[in-house]
């Protein structure tokens, strides 16, 4: 064995500690907002568990807006998310857009930003 000698640690210093009345700095991270309500689903199926084309997913789609219309004097949507599987004839799966995901914004007519 080696005669190695260890160097004492300094003793760390004590966090200054507040003035009398001061309000104390907290650590944690603050809570996150929950979720009060349940997202609502609506889902679009073929029948008999077969895919559905194009135009039968639109309108499945428009039928999913005219449900959600008769509630637009009372209520608003927080947020929407769609998602879907895109299979080519032969069932195997495609990516529509190069990133797989899009984000469509409500259209704003420049009228009505201006307030013409």
């Amino acid at each position: 064995m080696s005669d190695v000698t260890k160097r004492p640690r300094k003793p760390r210093k004590a966090a200054p500690k507040p003035p009398p009345g001061a309000a104390r700095r907290s650590r944690r991270k603050p809570a996150t907002q929950k979720v009060t309500g349940s997202p609502q689903k609506i889902k679009l199926r073929g029948r008999d568990e077969r895919s559905l084309t194009i135009p039968e997913a639109i309108d499945g789609l428009y039928q999913a807006i005219r449900v959600i219309k008769g509630f637009d004097s009372n209520y608003r949507l927080k947020w929407a998310s769609l998602f879907f599987v895109a299979i080519d004839n032969n069932g195997n799966e495609v990516t529509l857009v190069p990133n797989g995901e899009m984000l469509v914004n409500p259209y704003d007519c420049a009228a009505d930003e201006f307030g013409a």
